[in-house]
């Protein structure tokens, strides 16, 4: 399978993935951000769509971090624990794996691409695919310890990326 496609498969597919975090969720704040996390893929998959077929292409930068600390901040206003079930936490720890999976994907891109405007363009990808990990990877640390997270969500747990 070609990089495109398989880039492009990893997308569609984390889209989906999370199109049904998010339908399945019933906090409103965390449907809010994996309908985001379904945005940025789709976004993704269009550039790269455009990309292979050598049409003009653009990424426009995300908001999602900032858009994340927001909604995690109205969680701890509400006093809402999120349910640290196991099942909750493997869901997000598969979906951690999906965003590695992609920034490796995105990397082996990279190697393969000479044109500049390309190049540009996939590590701003690669850079949003981090952001995704470390909105999961705060997810999770959210799950497993949601008391300690709250507590401590004036420092900003999202800025640090």
């Amino acid at each position: 399978m070609k990089i495109f496609e398989l880039a492009k498969q990893v997308e569609k597919n984390g889209e989906k993935f999370y199109l049904d975090l998010a339908i399945k969720t019933t906090d409103i704040g965390l449907k809010n951000i994996f309908t985001l996390l379904a945005q940025d893929e789709k976004k993704h998959y269009a550039v790269l769509e455009s990309m292979e077929q050598e049409n003009d292409f653009e990424l426009t930068d995300t908001n999602i971090l900032k858009e994340a600390k927001e909604i995690f901040q109205n969680i701890k206003d509400r006093a809402v624990q999120i349910n640290g079930s196991t099942s909750h936490q493997e869901v997000y720890e598969v979906a951690l794996k999906n965003e590695e999976k992609s920034i490796e994907i995105y990397g082996q891109l990279l190697g393969s691409t000479i044109f500049e405007n390309r190049r540009e363009v996939i590590i701003k990808i690669i850079e949003e695919e981090k952001k995704h990990k470390y909105l999961i990877e705060q997810l999770i640390e959210f799950i497993r310890r949601p008391e300690f997270w709250l507590e401590n969500a004036e420092f900003n747990h999202l800025d640090e990326y």
